[in-house]
């Protein structure tokens, strides 16, 4: 009974002790308010028509 419990008492403190911050679990900081005069803009690239026929055709391809 001993070794049961020392075994889930080291399986604890070893599955507890990694503490990586994952941005999926820690929440944003909603108490900060972002900067009106520079907002982070992803670059939006506009779609040439060309790019958009060349993916459709790898498409038709991959289907057959």
């Amino acid at each position: 009974m001993k070794k049961i419990l020392s075994l889930i008492l080291l399986f604890t403190l070893f599955s507890c002790s990694s503490k990586k911050d994952d941005p999926l679990i820690i929440p944003p900081n909603f108490a900060e308010m972002p900067d009106l005069n520079n907002p982070e803009k992803a670059p939006i690239e506009p779609t040439n028509q060309e790019d958009v026929t060349h993916l459709k055709e790898l498409l038709l391809k991959n289907e057959d």
